[in-house]
């Protein structure tokens, strides 16, 4: 039996009841299948003699705009998709907005791109689609480190034949693929490339405060405040850290440490973060001073 599948929904509702869709697609991975039962939007799906496969309601919600809530809604959902249908209605409060024809024919797409090696850095990502009626073609592009077990999705949605990824920034392994989609606004087409092998990845330290470049006075408090993460695990890092200063040495181990500044001058703060061949670092400036030289200042400096 093939798996389930899900349209997804993404748009906006105006506040003079026009919808605008981005081109929907076709995934068996939903988020939020759910329907909202008491929302007035409606996605309905039909056969090709008019009978009602699917009534599924949509997730509608306030959008932003500069900080403060706009008259449009945000309309949201992952809507069951029946095999038959030809036709989508979308309602709001019974006034049908928009109606989406299903084609008999999904994208046809062929991946150009080829891995070679071990791969790092940026490499251009090459395909080739066309559609039997010719209709208009969406794209995005997805990552898996994990043989396909889990996906990333890289970037944002395309009209191009291709897209520039850096691999330097994603998680390693020794079994990843990409995987490019297609999509004609309800049929959908996925293509994935060869297995390759990408370096599996340091540690990610942060350092969460201070700000780079902020100043101090010899003697004040300064918080460091930090943590790692592993890409591949998708797990924070909170307890191999550790503090340094290119002036006043050791710092200090943990999430967070209280500093006495000792000497002055710059002082380049280097967290570390991990362990053995998985360690990395992130590093900031502050510039300490001696109190007469910055004014009087908090307990706690430069946070």
């Amino acid at each position: 039996m093939p798996p389930a599948r899900y349209l997804r929904v993404i748009g906006r509702l105006t506040a003079d009841q026009r919808l605008l869709l981005r081109p929907c697609y076709l995934s068996d991975r939903p988020r939020f299948p759910e329907a909202c039962r008491k929302s007035k939007m409606l996605a309905e799906l039909f056969d090709s003699d008019g009978r009602l496969l699917v009534r599924h309601a949509l997730r509608l919600q306030p959008m932003c705009s500069d900080g403060r809530p706009a008259d449009d809604l945000a309309v949201r959902g992952w809507v069951p998709f029946h095999a038959n249908t030809k036709l989508i209605r979308f309602s709001h409060g019974g006034q049908t907005l928009e109606e989406i024809p299903v084609s008999d024919h999904a994208p046809e797409i062929r991946l150009t791109w080829q891995p070679s090696g071990e791969l790092t850095g940026f490499q251009r990502l090459t395909w080739e689609a066309s559609h039997a009626e010719g209709r208009h073609l969406q794209f995005f592009v997805r990552y898996t480190h994990t043989d396909g077990a889990r996906w990333l999705r890289l970037g944002w949605r395309t009209n191009e034949l291709s897209v520039e990824v850096d691999f330097s920034h994603l998680p390693g392994g020794e079994r990843c693929r990409v995987a490019v989609v297609a999509t004609d606004g309800v049929n959908t087409t996925m293509v994935e490339s060869p297995t390759f092998r990408l370096p599996v990845q340091p540690c990610r330290a942060m350092v969460l405060a201070p700000e780079n470049g902020a100043s101090a006075s010899i003697g004040s408090v300064v918080l460091l405040r930090g943590q790692g993460y592993f890409l591949e695990e998708a797990q924070p890092e909170t307890v191999v850290l550790a503090w340094n200063s290119s002036i006043d040495g050791e710092l200090g181990r943990g999430t967070v440490v209280e500093w006495r500044p000792r000497s002055e001058g710059e002082h380049r703060i280097v967290l570390t973060a991990g362990a053995d061949d998985r360690q990395g670092s992130a590093d900031i400036t502050i510039q300490v001073r001696r109190l007469a030289d910055v004014g009087e200042l908090p307990r706690y400096a430069a946070m």
